[in-house]
């Protein structure tokens, strides 16, 4: 008997199906119970605003429209706190409920630059930030309160740094990030771009 079964599941292909089938099965507002969950709050997300960086927190509105990002991470400086990022997808489990289906999208000491692409599951879009000893998850939103999803560019760093006036090159964002006397930061850490799909 012939099986035309393809064992080899394209990355692209997993996203859109496990997002589909999380949206399909949650319904509505099963994620939004988990707004912001951290865990030693030992990173920092924030959202370029045009001028500067804010807490995706005081992002003011999510982009309702989106209903799928291509993520670009960058990676600047050398290694530091941050060994993963993972995004998260929430599927239903074999015995029921939902579980967390992780797809690693980036890892220290792997390529600067990765992209991939991610489904808005119930308005919103799930990141991990795998450190030595901790995890800090990130449920950015489309509408709703809590951290906030829309096309732009972000920055994660570890350690729980206050990215309180530092900035990138006007021509260059998305680049090295400096500090505010000017000087570049040679700490690692992550830039995060999304853009709607």
């Amino acid at each position: 008997m012939s099986n035309s079964f393809d064992p080899q599941l394209h990355r692209r292909d997993f996203l859109r199906a496990a997002g589909l089938l999380g949206a399909a099965t949650l319904g509505g507002g099963a994620l939004a119970s988990d707004l912001f969950t951290s865990g030693d709050r030992q990173v920092t997300l924030a959202y370029f605003d045009g001028t500067t960086l804010i807490p995706v927190e005081r992002i003011p509105a999510g982009d309702a429209q989106m209903e799928a990002a291509r993520i670009t991470v960058y990676h600047h400086g050398g290694s530091g706190s941050i060994k993963t990022l993972d995004a998260l997808f929430r599927v239903p489990g074999l015995k029921g409920g939902l579980v967390e289906a992780p797809f690693t999208a980036w890892v220290q000491g792997g390529t600067t630059r990765t992209r991939f692409e991610m489904p808005v599951v119930d308005h919103g879009l799930s990141l991990r930030v795998n450190q030595a000893s901790s995890s800090t998850s990130y449920l950015l939103h489309t509408i709703g309160a809590g951290p906030k999803l829309v096309a732009g560019t972000y920055v994660l760093v570890g350690g729980g740094i206050s990215l309180k006036g530092y900035r990138f090159e006007p021509e260059n964002i998305g680049g090295p990030l400096f500090l505010p006397g000017g000087a570049p930061v040679t700490a690692q850490y992550l830039v995060l771009t999304f853009e709607r799909v």
